[in-house]
């Protein structure tokens, strides 16, 4: 027992020995106090580096120094940062400070030379080239002699130019890149014996650098620093590669990352794209994302930030500020022509375009990167570009990047810039289109359901955002994209919404070619109410049924902010030769109507259900309305012989179209005192103050902050 006791007391004793031996002499050495989601980096120089594992970005944290000028085999281990030195033959520990303490190795005739390394199952692999795999024993050091400390080998091999060892999370074993020939090996970390996996089909020199949660080994370019994200399935060779991030032309000579690292974004200034996923948009995918330097974006609105890609229905640009405003399209995009394009850009950069000219949902096919590493100077630019003779007429998507970095793909991280996707029209030579408000905006409609009273005159009952845009073919209108999104809900009743196209008969609409999408979902129906002799298209019976909102109201009260959760799409078909000179021409007719088989009120006659409906002012209600049950109730002054519709005696409305997307007032929120100037736009019948909606006009906390 007495011995037991002075065993344990020697080992202690030989432990704290160690421990002070691995901190600086004045007892401040400080760990980590988490495991960073950083990659560290040093250079041929000496000088350690962090880089955003997911973008790129790159700081320096520690510049060349005596310290840090030999060290190879960097490794992260219980907040700490290994190393071998190669001067004082020793290894080296780096608090958060970047301040080392050394362990020396034992002197021999053939000099250890470690040139990568790697911590695992707390032992620390270090390779020598020329000798082959060693381990230290990192928690059992104490029972070693602390002075001219042996590493254990663990197998004999040579001829390699191994630079960098990765540990795989899962199987036990350690990767490394032979950097002659970017021949991949799995060592058996329990023997040291080398499996030759596959050659990396690379034009740089390459090196393992670490793993993700997936078990896809990151790889580093020496002269440049950029990363390569390579699956290591062997059932599939070659082994898929391909770059995930670009650097700020780092030269990298080792690299080290904590591996209980996560694969999430903790950084908040990163821009993603909003294409569909088929477009290879998410973070899992490996979507392209910026980190924000400052400087470089394109439009005049700076890049909102995202953890991830957030497309379809919750789309950024949906419920928060739409940044994506750097590219308009001026011409009409043509199969075999020339178009043009207008690029504002913040900071002189390189600008990268794609476009998906085979709808295929990917921008992979060779013809579709139409615009290469073009350095552009700060300011608008108009660009010409060539619409591939194969491209097929319709949308599709386009996807521009731009960066200090050139040859960006589409998909992968950058340091700096933004990405911007956009939806595209692409038209036959004998087809034009036209858009409201405009290509790529929307316009806002207001409608307040207390209709044909103003007890709850708040102006966000149903805020919609509206787009709409006609494709022309030889002169005749033939297909039609009504596009909206529901940015808002105050309402107390239950409300449908509709868009009519006025003059139009229903016969002319072609069934079988038109389709209506929720949230990017194709429906069972298309939307045409059979019953009605006009084309009406029902986009929903119940706008409430659509929010899923867990406030009281959706999205009009300032304690309780959220994301927009429902968007639609109309494709429209006209039968061939179908006559619209009676139809009314954009924006149509959008309206809400009563949920049928809802309560609607005390106020009215009946139950209305469908036969109850609010439109813009003056725009005359469709056949389903019950006029003769509820006209002039109330406040309101419509009349057919004026053609004065849904407003009040003094010229008050209870809808409104807006031109653009519209800061709406909050819940019980008076609209003229969120909106001074709109008291004189209605008195005068819309003649003055005809921009009372804009936000420098709007009294800030009166207003949704979305």
């Amino acid at each position: 027992m007495e011995s037991d006791k002075k065993h344990l007391s020697t080992k202690v004793s030989k432990f704290l020995y160690f421990g002070l031996l691995l901190v600086s002499n004045t007892l401040l050495a400080n760990p980590f106090e988490l495991c960073p989601n950083e990659l560290f980096t040093i250079d041929a120089k000496g000088n350690i580096s962090m880089v955003n594992a997911i973008t790129g970005h790159t700081t320096l944290i520690k510049s060349v120094s005596p310290a840090t000028r030999n060290i190879d085999g960097l490794s992260f281990f219980n907040g700490y940062l290994y190393g071998y030195d190669h001067s004082k033959n020793a290894i080296a520990r780096f608090d958060r400070g970047f301040q080392p303490s050394y362990v020396t190795l034992e002197n021999r005739d053939q000099p250890y030379n470690f040139t990568s390394g790697i911590i695992s199952d707390d032992k620390y692999y270090l390779v020598d080239n020329n000798h082959g795999l060693f381990s230290i024993e990192l928690k059992s050091l104490s029972e070693q002699v602390i002075d001219n400390l042996v590493p254990e080998p663990i197998a004999s091999f040579s001829g390699f130019s191994f630079n960098d060892l990765a540990a795989h999370p899962t199987n036990h074993s350690l990767y490394t890149i032979d950097a002659d020939n970017n021949n991949i090996y799995r060592i058996n970390i329990d023997t040291g014996s080398l499996e030759f996996l596959d050659t990396i089909q690379s034009s740089v020199s390459l090196q393992a650098s670490h793993f993700d949660e997936s078990g896809n080994i990151f790889l580093l370019s020496n002269n440049k620093g950029d990363a390569y994200r390579v699956s290591l399935d062997t059932s599939n060779t070659p082994l898929m590669v391909e770059k995930f991030f670009t650097t700020d032309n780092l030269s990298i000579q080792d690299s080290a990352r904590c591996i209980e690292a996560g694969d999430k974004l903790d950084s908040p200034k990163v821009d993603f794209g909003d294409a569909p996923d088929t477009y290879q948009t998410s973070l899992l995918d490996n979507g392209p994302r910026h980190q924000y330097d400052g400087k470089t974006y394109l439009g005049t609105t700076q890049p909102d930030y995202e953890l991830d890609a957030i497309t379809g229905s919750s789309r950024d640009d949906y419920h928060r500020k739409n940044d994506e405003d750097g590219v308009t399209f001026v011409t009409s995009i043509e199969p075999g022509k020339s178009a043009i394009l207008k690029v504002n850009a913040s900071s002189p950069g390189y600008l990268q375009a794609w476009f998906d000219w085979n709808s295929d949902g990917q921008f992979d096919a060779e013809t579709e990167h139409t615009i290469q590493n073009m350095w552009i100077e700060k300011g608008e630019h108009s660009i010409d570009y060539h619409v591939s003779h194969d491209a097929i007429t319709g949308n599709t998507w386009t996807r521009f990047r731009f960066s200090q970095q050139e040859s960006l793909e589409y998909y992968g991280g950058a340091p700096s810039g933004e990405v911007e996707d956009h939806l595209i029209t692409v038209t036959n030579s004998n087809m034009f289109t036209r858009e409201f408000p405009s290509r790529n905006g929307y316009a806002t409609l207001i409608f307040e359901d207390y209709w044909p009273y103003v007890s709850d005159f708040d102006m966000n009952d149903v805020v919609m955002f509206y787009r709409v845009t006609e494709v022309y073919q030889n002169s005749d209108l033939h297909k039609i994209y009504i596009k909206g999104r529901l940015a808002a809900l105050g309402a107390d009743y239950y409300n449908g919404f509709a868009v009519r196209l006025m003059g139009l008969p229903s016969s002319a609409i072609s069934t079988s070619r038109t389709t209506l999408y929720h949230n990017d979902q194709m429906q069972e129906h298309n939307g045409l109410e059979k019953d009605s002799g006009e084309a009406i298209f029902i986009v929903t019976q119940d706008l409430k049924s659509l929010t899923n909102t867990q406030c009281e109201y959706y999205r009009t009260k300032a304690d309780c902010i959220e994301a927009e959760h429902f968007n639609f799409e109309l494709e429209i078909t006209l039968e061939a030769g179908a006559d619209t000179s009676q139809m009314k021409t954009i924006p149509y007719d959008p309206f809400i109507f009563a949920t049928p088989g809802y309560y609607h009120g005390d106020a009215l006659p009946l139950h209305p259900g469908r036969s109850w409906e609010v439109h813009l002012p003056d725009v005359k209600p469709t056949e389903k309305f019950n006029k003769e049950a509820m006209w002039k109730l109330g406040s309101d002054d419509s009349s057919d012989d004026a053609k004065k519709y849904f407003k009040t005696h003094n010229n008050l409305p209870w809808a409104l179209l807006i031109p653009e997307e519209w800061y709406w007032p909050l819940e019980r929120k008076d609209p003229l005192s969120a909106y001074p100037k709109f008291a004189e736009y209605a008195v005068s019948g819309g003649t003055r103050s005809k921009n009372w909606f804009k936000h420098e006009h709007a009294v800030s906390n009166y207003i949704y902050p979305r």
